[in-house]
């Protein structure tokens, strides 16, 4: 970018580059973050010279309007009342293992999650998930796509399986690990499970 004055590299403020461009911000969240990413970038060109160009990524969140996010809001609020009657349902059926709804930690309630959700069947084998090693090492949380690919840390993008079917598949889609998706379509058949699954 150059300014009227001539400075090569130099971002122009907000309002002068919304003005040229014909945008016109009505999110004040966007226009602050746009203002705080205006002096990084400009920091950036003085100190080690102007970049051939820019890659900025945003989160989702900012595009949304104040009923958009008030709705996130309002979800991830009724999440954490779903979370405490599951961990409350874990300290019924394994009081020797979870002493309180703290000693739950992250990973437990998720592979809990996980194993009511596939019907406690692993997709992987279609093998019945051993409930009393449902919380050792013998099984592991699998991105169905490796999130080294696809950045998609969702409880959709997530399952339950053996930890050796885990450490084989690697960082492989179910399609490229099985070479055929014969395992998983029997896997849907048998638990119904939603089919929101990135499987």
């Amino acid at each position: 970018p150059t300014l009227n004055n001539g400075a090569v590299g130099v971002m122009p403020d907000i309002d002068t580059a919304t003005k040229e461009t014909g945008i016109y911000l009505t999110n004040p969240v966007v226009k602050h973050t746009l203002v705080q990413l205006r002096l990084l970038l400009n920091a950036i060109a003085k100190k080690y010279g102007v970049p051939t160009y820019y890659s900025v990524e945003l989160a989702r969140e900012l595009k949304k309007n104040f009923k958009d996010r008030k709705q996130i809001q309002e979800d991830q609020i009724d999440n954490q009342g779903k979370n405490i009657e599951v961990k409350t349902e874990m300290l019924e059926k394994f009081p020797d293992l979870f002493k309180s709804i703290a000693s739950i930690k992250r990973d437990d309630l998720l592979k809990y999650k996980l194993y009511k959700d596939q019907r406690g069947i692993s997709p992987y084998t279609c093998a019945s998930i051993a409930w009393r090693n449902l919380f050792t090492k013998d099984y592991e949380i699998d991105h169905i796509l490796p999130y080294s690919q696809s950045f998609n840390d969702s409880f959709d993008n997530k399952v339950l399986v053996e930890a050796e079917q885990n450490q084989k598949k690697k960082d492989r889609t179910p399609y490229e690990y099985f070479g055929n998706l014969d395992t998983i379509n029997k896997f849907i058949s048998q638990t119904n499970v939603s089919r929101n699954k990135a499987i």
